[in-house]
């Protein structure tokens, strides 16, 4: 796969999972209230950490 492909899919599959991680959070807070900010700040950090973590392993792919 092209580096140009392999672009364009990632930055698909990244806006695929922001739009799932929104709804998660909506589910969420619709549940449980609001989420404090320091949820947000640990959600934020699993993610980032799950974000690079594929990146790496899809730059190792090429």
């Amino acid at each position: 796969m092209s580096k140009v492909n392999r672009d364009l899919v990632a930055n698909a599959m990244m806006s695929s999972i922001e739009n799932y991680l929104f709804e998660i959070l909506d589910s969420v807070e619709n549940e449980v209230g609001a989420l404090t900010a320091e949820d947000h700040y640990e959600i934020n950090s699993l993610v980032r950490c799950a974000i690079e973590k594929a990146s790496t392993e899809l730059g190792g792919a090429a």
